[in-house]
């Protein structure tokens, strides 16, 4: 029965996803025989198009965004619902695992090593676009019935829209929707189901296999996962961010020590792992096409590991207390550097390079458990993923606006 349901909403879901995908990721020729989808191509222009727009806002302002993590520099009674700090904590929480570790090691197995150096070098230029989602998911956030403060992409895209008048009111508030529906079937499908699915998978590997009393308990499973996220949850927005303020710095501090581990422990590899990390970056030896492969791959699992563009950095960043939206675009933009950002892209990318460099495949092994923990950390609690849901329906209730 259940079967026959699966594949009928299968068929009827099927050409419309078709559809979005032969537009999202229409291949475009960028030489060598490669190709780069459409929606990279056009998420790397915005990159681009903000750090120059912003003049370098992520060099120049980097410093005041460091300083506004502190409490004794921000005020207490400005309006919002936590502290830069907090917010900051809980996007970085929807990086770890999923984007960090598995996305970086599918850009450096598709894209050689080479991709580890573009993959850094977009998370210092997703910077900029992270300050533009910040400071417009300030300027435009709302106050739902309880006081907390909401925004996000479907706040200031509906908004900033009917500010024109006319038809951009229509089109602004078309445009919000779709945004929230596709960021309910992201979080849901990317996010929880995704994430649960393979923890419980890493947990029966480790627990016995095929052989572990969990391995038809996955019911069971979901159920702890499900409680666990619900106790942090049911709080609303402030036990989401207070859970994540001090579980994602504990998650961060583990892999980097993991990472740190491996790579001291083969310190004598690293000089060439670093030759062949740039080497391979500007001059592979399969020539331009395989350099374009290690750009586009390095491109694609930077946006996918620091988020820069997809929204989630308005989405949190909108609550956070202040008088003025452009000092939260400040604290936002450290969400593609900072632990887990570049460090740990970094981090990882350096020990998977120094296995092909000599680095025994057995040392690899050290990660895993690390690796297990985080997603198993991450997934119970799931404050982002669970917190976008949460928002999104917030926004679809008609909350009031308020600056």
């Amino acid at each position: 029965m259940f079967a026959n349901l699966d594949q009928k909403i299968d068929a009827a879901i099927k050409p419309l996803a078709d559809f979005c995908l032969d537009i999202l990721f229409f291949p475009i020729p960028v030489g060598g025989g490669t190709t780069m989808p459409f929606i990279v191509g056009w998420l790397l222009l915005g990159v681009l198009f903000c750090t120059v727009y912003f003049r370098l806002v992520n060099l120049r302002h980097f410093k005041d965004g460091m300083k506004l993590l502190w409490p004794k520099n921000n005020d207490p009674t400005a309006p919002g619902s936590y502290t830069n700090y907090q917010a900051l904590a809980t996007c970085l929480s929807g990086t770890v695992g999923l984007g960090n570790i598995a996305g970086v090691a599918v850009g450096l197995s598709a894209g050689g090593p080479g991709a580890a150096v573009w993959l850094c070098l977009m998370g210092f230029l997703g910077m900029s676009v992270k300050f533009a989602e910040g400071v417009l998911g300030s300027k435009y956030r709302t106050v739902i019935s309880t006081g907390e403060y909401v925004g996000g992409p479907m706040h200031y895209i509906s908004r900033g829209f009917a500010e024109k008048g006319g038809h951009w009111v229509r089109a602004g508030a078309i445009l919000a929707a779709i945004y929230a529906v596709c960021t309910i079937g992201g979080s849901l499908g990317g996010g929880n189901m995704f994430q649960s699915n393979q923890t419980f998978k890493q947990f029966v590997e480790v627990t016995g296999a095929d052989a572990s009393w969990w391995a038809d308990k996955g019911w069971l499973f979901g159920i702890i996962l499900a409680g666990l996220t619900g106790a942090v949850i049911w709080g609303g927005l402030n036990s989401i961010v207070s859970a994540a303020s001090k579980i994602t710095p504990i998650m961060g501090l583990i892999y980097v020590a993991g990472g740190l581990i491996v790579v001291g422990v083969n310190f004598a590899h690293i000089g060439d792992a670093f030759s062949l990390m740039f080497r391979e970056a500007f001059t592979p030896p399969a020539g331009y096409g395989a350099f374009m492969g290690a750009v586009v791959w390095g491109v694609r699992r930077a946006i996918f590991s620091n988020e820069a563009g997809l929204g989630t950095a308005g989405l949190m960043h909108a609550g956070s207390r202040t008088n003025n939206p452009v000092p939260v675009g400040f604290v936002a933009m450290l969400g593609a550097v900072g632990a887990p950002g570049i460090p740990s892209v970094g981090m990882l990318s350096m020990v998977l390079v120094l296995e092909s460099v000599g680095l025994p495949t057995e040392a690899i092994a050290i990660l895993l458990p690390i690796d297990r923990l985080l997603d198993t950390v991450r997934t119970a609690v799931n404050v982002e993923g669970d917190m976008v849901g949460s928002l999104v329906v917030q926004k679809l209730a008609g909350d009031t606006p308020k600056g």
